[in-house]
């Protein structure tokens, strides 16, 4: 697992001679690389240079998704499986996991919300082998549905309807998911109307919080711009609570309470395990003031009624922008509506509530989990009670950075040394504190740290993440049409598989000598991803060039 500052030894002098003579007269059979072609890596030998290729996420190809889980950086220990990949489910962003069968052996049900096809999927793993079995449609004919959850045998689902902002209720949505068929559209209940119908930040996220209530986040109608409410009298850039229960709601009016307001995009929700009055949450920073400010942050609520800055005061991060050293970071004023702090004093003590962690500028946290060890008891207990961050990646930045998973862990104010490095960090009085910031997954983006983001390429943005009963973790994507798997396994990841002769245009290097090169690569501290590999590690098509 990397860590703030750790750097990986070179390992280029290590690598077999056959490996470079190879690469050499791949090198010479090509003459050039095309115009365009991604700069290669530092201390890439100087008589070969790597030539990036796109892998082309519009169309889904499963041979080359295979081949490129092995470029997946997992701690040691852990494996990545394809939980489910086809073009059935484009653009998978939402997961939620049915609690009916939590507790009991039987088929698990995933669910996933799509922007692009309009329509919720069921997932079905019927032995529970750690692979969908099925998958369908289980809803059809929704407005851009995005935020879901599975409660009480429901599932709630965000989206628009007539002109106006909505969650949708389905009763019963297992007997469907489990049948194969789709849930009837005239059954579905509008549990409330009254949501903003802006479509800027418009996808709203929601949770079930252990009150009951169901949590949605109200995004700015923006990328910065002061607080206003919609026509409904809904605040945005805040968190609210939707009653459910009430008797309002079945009538499409369930009352709406604001919880916390100042937020300019939150997306994942969670409480933690041990104090159930603890909110947890990512909020995404603004755009359009450089490449390293402001960070997007992780922040927390133990009360209703907080106000978090926003738009007038983000966050600076302290350290690599890669990876942010343990804190909120600094108080950023905004330059437009907080010039010379004239609208509220950002380091003043109190005049709002401080993010816990800085995580970094424009990488995008979305989905945000606490792995519960007891649920499963598969991975090892020190990753109990830690907070797991989706980071779908960089737009505003002219290098991408993000595209992984981020794990934080917690520890108490007043707890003792011991206690904060052990399993039972965080559970302890006392305010939360984030005592360590590190990469959990990547290899979702590849191309030289800090080089221009055309000549970097992602071949799978993380979105959101859930835990299955046997405890191992999904990964939601919404450009490889794909939901990952992260599971432990406590042995060493395979090698990648053996390769055919290319069939790219460059000079077809075959499998054998050079299977399982990509380690060494990624040892060397490479970013590599499907999209971006020697030909000596991805079939079909991607080669060295001079």
């Amino acid at each position: 697992m990397a860590r703030a500052g750790a750097r990986l030894p070179p390992v280029w002098r290590q690598l077999p001679p056959l490996l470079l003579l190879l690469a050499a007269a791949a090198a010479a059979a090509l003459l050039a690389a095309p115009a365009g072609a991604a700069e290669p890596p530092a201390d890439v030998p100087p008589d070969v240079a790597v030539r990036w290729s796109r892998l082309d996420t519009k169309k889904w190809n499963l041979s080359k998704l295979k081949a490129a889980l092995p470029l997946l950086q997992p701690p040691p220990g852990f494996d990545v499986s394809l939980y489910y990949s086809g073009d059935l489910l484009n653009n998978a962003r939402s997961l939620a996991v049915s609690g009916a069968f939590a507790a009991q052996p039987g088929p698990i049900v995933v669910y996933a919300s799509t922007r692009l096809a309009n329509k919720t999927y069921a997932l079905v793993d019927a032995d529970g082998d750690g692979a969908a079995d099925s998958a369908h449609a289980v809803l059809e004919g929704l407005d851009t549905p995005q935020g879901m959850d599975w409660h009480g045998g429901d599932l709630y689902v965000s989206g628009w309807r007539d002109g106006k902002g909505v969650i949708l209720r389905a009763p019963g949505i297992d007997a469907y998911a489990l049948a194969g068929t789709v849930f009837p559209a005239d059954e579905l209940e509008v549990v409330t109307d009254e949501l903003p119908a802006d479509r800027w930040h418009g996808e709203r996220y929601m949770r079930f919080g252990p009150d009951g209530l169901l949590y949605v986040t109200i995004g700015a109608p923006c990328d910065v711009c002061k607080e206003r409410a919609s026509p409904s009298g809904v605040v945005y850039s805040s968190i609210y609570t939707v009653n459910v229960t009430d008797p309002a709601a079945r009538r499409g009016k369930a009352p709406l309470a604001l919880y916390a307001r100042g937020l300019r995009n939150v997306v994942g929700l969670d409480w933690h395990p041990d104090h159930p009055n603890e909110l947890y949450f990512t909020d995404n920073g603004r755009d359009n003031m450089g490449d390293d400010a402001p960070d997007c942050t992780l922040e927390w609520a133990d009360r209703p009624g907080l106000d978090f800055g926003f738009p007038y005061c983000h966050a600076e991060g302290e350290g690599d922008p890669y990876l942010r050293t343990i804190g909120p970071g600094l108080p950023l004023p905004d330059p437009k509506y907080n010039k010379n702090e004239a609208a509220l004093n950002c380091s003043a003590p109190g005049s709002y509530r401080k993010p816990l962690q800085a995580l970094g500028p424009h990488v995008a946290p979305l989905g945000l989990r606490f792995y519960r060890w007891e649920v499963g008891r598969s991975w090892p207990k020190e990753f109990d009670r830690t907070l797991i961050v989706a980071e779908r990646g960089s737009w505003d930045r002219s290098s991408k950075i993000g595209y992984r998973l981020a794990l934080l862990r917690l520890g108490r104010d007043g707890a003792t040394a011991k206690e904060q490095a052990g399993p039972a960090a965080g559970r302890a009085g006392g305010a939360p504190r984030v005592v360590a910031h590190e990469e959990l997954l990547t290899g979702f983006v590849g191309g030289k740290r800090g080089a221009p983001k055309d000549k970097q390429v992602s071949w799978a943005r993380p979105v959101d993440v859930a835990q299955l009963p046997d405890g191992s973790l999904l990964i939601s994507d919404d450009t490889g049409h794909t939901i990952f798997r992260l599971h432990y396994t406590g042995r060493p990841r395979a090698p990648p598989p053996p390769l055919p002769a290319s069939n790219g245009a460059g000079a077809g290097i075959g499998g054998g000598p050079l299977a399982g090169t990509s380690r060494a690569l990624r040892a060397q501290g490479l970013l590599l991803g499907a999209g971006v590999l020697l030909q000596a590690a991805l079939p079909g098509g991607l080669e060295c060039a001079l």
